[in-house]
């Protein structure tokens, strides 16, 4: 189980009940901006085993929810790739901070053609406005890292790439650049879906490679659970 969004000491506390399980070994093992849960059960025969891993699978699958952003070698980028073909759907991106680090984990996957249909990688304020239509004074008021540019950077890539699905990213990578009001970290994430477009505001720690790793998960992740929340929808209805 690829779980992403708890931190190990949560994911535990999630799944205590379950470790005192006889016959059944449960793992964590960070990665990244991940950890990784494995689950290991002994039987007297094949059928034991199969009914009682089937039966904790169905108990952490629960306890984790929507945490588990894949299974096995499952990336969330391909997790993502395969809620968007199941939509019939194609995202499009655009990307400051992270300087293309996005559109290389979508396009890390196979097929990826399929439901990605471009980005861009817009770190002056000159290509944000030339490239994506961000409105100089927004970035004159705002600045780059901000809400008002993030939307204007989801909306502007969305209009160009007639894409339903369009996610931006502006930030601070570090390990320069920080403020008081504005520290190393911080980073806004734009989200644009069928024309409704939202913003969401980070502050992640570490070096400027794993900010940069976690703003990336985190943008994928953003746009996993708006698929999956409109795919209950339409089940739903």
């Amino acid at each position: 189980y690829r779980v992403f969004g708890l931190h190990e000491n949560e994911i535990n506390q999630k799944l205590r009940r379950l470790e005192e399980t006889p016959r059944s070994k449960i793992g964590y093992y960070p990665m990244n901006s991940e950890v990784h849960v494995s689950l290991t059960v002994l039987g007297r025969s094949e059928e034991e085993a199969d009914t009682l891993f089937a039966s904790l699978d169905r108990q952490i699958t629960t306890a984790l929810g929507d945490f588990i952003c894949g299974l096995d070698h499952n990336s969330m980028a391909s997790v993502v790739g395969g809620l968007l073909r199941a939509g019939g759907r194609k995202i499009s991106v655009a990307e400051s901070c992270t300087g293309g680090l996005l559109s290389s984990k979508i396009t890390g996957v196979a097929g990826s053609s399929e439901w990605f249909a471009g980005g861009v990688v817009a770190y002056s304020n000159d290509l944000k406005e030339d490239l994506l239509g961000v409105d100089n004074r927004l970035l004159a008021e705002h600045g780059a890292v901000s809400a008002p540019v993030a939307r204007a950077m989801a909306a502007g890539i969305a209009g160009r790439s007639a894409t339903g699905i369009s996610v931006s990213i502006t930030g601070i990578a570090g390990p320069t650049g920080g403020s008081a009001e504005k520290p190393v970290g911080t980073v806004y994430i734009g989200l644009s879906v069928d024309g409704k477009v939202t913003d969401s505001l980070f502050h992640f720690s570490g070096n400027r490679k794993q900010i940069q790793e976690t703003t990336a998960q985190t943008a994928l992740d953003l746009v996993r659970r708006s698929l999956l929340l409109k795919a209950k929808g339409e089940n739903n209805g």
